[in-house]
């Protein structure tokens, strides 16, 4: 997270679209964000959700760690939720489904978040 590590890596494109989308084999096997962001995307979203952009860069910068500029650190975290938003309905589904109740659970609470009632 503190140096930038290259590596070769190639690009595949149909042959019938000549300029058409490119695919980065290695990124999508390794899950990167916007083709080369691994752990780094995890902490600076984490830095972002904390703050603003501005002080994560600057939080960043204290600790040594994740060399990038703001708008590195604006771009990543939204790329991050995008991600976060298209999955979040099969991740809840998923947490329901696996939940228990408890035995000794007696009532049931429901909160309506920005509701008019």
């Amino acid at each position: 997270m503190a140096e930038p590590v290259v590596i070769a890596r190639a690009l595949y494109r149909r042959d019938s679209e000549r300029n058409g989308k490119v695919v980065d084999a290695i990124s999508l096997r390794t899950g990167a964000v916007d083709g080369g962001w691994l752990e780094a995307a995890r902490a600076m979203a984490f830095l972002v959700q904390q703050g603003t952009s501005r002080e994560a860069e600057q939080t960043a910068r204290q600790l040594g760690r994740l060399p990038y500029s703001r708008c590195s650190f604006e771009r990543v975290a939204h790329l991050v939720g995008e991600l976060y938003a298209s999955e979040h309905a099969d991740i809840a589904d998923a947490l329901i489904a696996d939940y228990q109740v408890p035995r000794q659970a007696r009532g049931v609470s429901v909160s309506l978040d920005r509701s008019i009632g």
